[in-house]
Parts: C-alpha cells; structure tokens; sequence
C-alpha cells in the first residue's frame, strides 16, 4: 500500500529577493562600488525594495547583526545601474567618455523620474568629488518615493542554485530603464525574458536561490547594457 505519511509538505513561500522583469520599488540607497578588473571604475548601486509582502512574509533582516530587529517588508534587490561599470576612456571612434559625468547623468535620470531636478541643478559645484556627490544624492533619492523599474539578469550558478546579478537596461528616447510609479502613459521598457536574462552556462539546476543582496559595501557603478 502507498503511504503519504511520510511526505513533507514543501514550502510555498515567496522569495526574499527580487527577480529580474517589472517591478515597482522604493530606492533605499544608493551607493558606488568599485570593480576589481578596472582601477578607478565605478558601479552605480540602488538598493531597493518591492511592495509590502503582508504579516506573513519574513523579509531579511535590516541588519543582520539584529536578529531581532527589523526586516525588510517587501522582496529586496541589489541593481546596477547598467551591465558596465562606469569608468574613464575613449571610444574607438575616439570619443572621450568621462567616469563622473556618465554618473551624473544617471543621477540626473534618478532625479527626473524622482521629481527631484530641482535639487541636482541646486547641487551645482557644492561637492568636491563624484563619490560625495553621491553621497548627497542618496540623502534626497532614499526617501520612499516609488518607481517603474525593468530590471535585467545575468544568471550565475552558486552551490547549486541559480541567482542572478541585477542591473538596469540602456534607456532610449522611447523607452526608459525606470520611470515614476505615477508616469502617465507609462514609457517603461517592456521585460522580455529573451532579451533581458544573460544566461549562465550550467549543466543542471533543481532550484533557486534566494540570498540577501544586500551587502555592507556602500560604494558601487555601471552604465551600459550587454
């Protein structure tokens, strides 16, 4: 006779993180993070987090070193701004390609879809350095604000589950990368898992992970798509 006795129920609990396609979120920092093939280039870093998941879902923790403090509310995600760090050099047509300007137009788009322009035209020659300067601009972007996002993925295999490195598309002039949650008609880049996911080469995978992106590390930067 089959028995079911033994049987375990499996867990039906929603991830803890975000996965790539469109999501709406609030900026809860942003950061720079340096790359360790390239001195001096920078990832643009927003952390950020979804909806709140209701009373029965346990996000991560806000501090991990507080194992009864806080938790996040909503499904968290550590996103680049784009695939490419930002960094100094030269195209091979010969344009030069400036590190701190390329992040400041990120900024500029963040401050756009914020509604927060004002404070970067303001914030004209009142900080020394590219890094203070974000800095700053965390302070006026992390304040709750919601915002359109389609993120992208590039998968990596660690111990045997599939997660994925998080980053924003390139926006064009029809289509942006992130938008406010109350843009009206919404300009979003439509997700398309076949566009959008860079494949990992793995041979199998059973299931996914679901560890907290979220790092100490404040500093980070990118800019192009793949």
């Amino acid at each position: 006779m089959i028995s079911t006795k033994d049987v375990q129920a499996t867990s039906s609990s929603p991830k803890k993180t975000l996965s790539p396609g469109q999501h709406t979120v609030k900026i809860n920092s942003i950061g720079l993070e340096s790359v360790s093939y390239k001195a001096g280039a920078y990832h643009l870093i927003l952390n950020v987090e979804g909806p709140d998941m209701g009373s029965e879902f346990e996000g991560f923790l806000v501090d991990k070193d507080k194992p009864n403090g806080a938790r996040y509310k909503g499904q968290i995600g550590k996103v680049k701004f784009g695939f490419y760090p930002f960094s100094d050099g030269e195209t091979k047509t010969g344009i030069k390609i400036s590190r701190d300007l390329s992040i400041l137009r990120a900024i500029q788009q963040l401050c756009i879809a914020g509604n927060k322009l004002e404070w970067f035209e303001e914030a004209d020659g009142k900080f020394a350095t590219i890094e203070d300067f974000v800095k700053g601009a965390n302070v006026i972007i992390a304040d709750g604000t919601l915002f359109n996002m389609c993120i992208n993925g590039k998968e990596y295999e660690k111990n045997g589950y599939i997660n994925y490195d998080l980053f924003l598309p390139k926006s064009s002039k029809d289509a942006y990368a992130l938008e406010s949650a109350t843009a009206s008609p919404s300009k979003l880049i439509a997700y398309n898992p076949e566009l959008h996911i860079k494949k990992a080469k793995v041979e199998t995978v059973e299931s996914f992970g679901d560890s907290n992106p979220f790092k100490t590390e404040t500093d980070t930067s990118t800019g192009f798509e793949f």
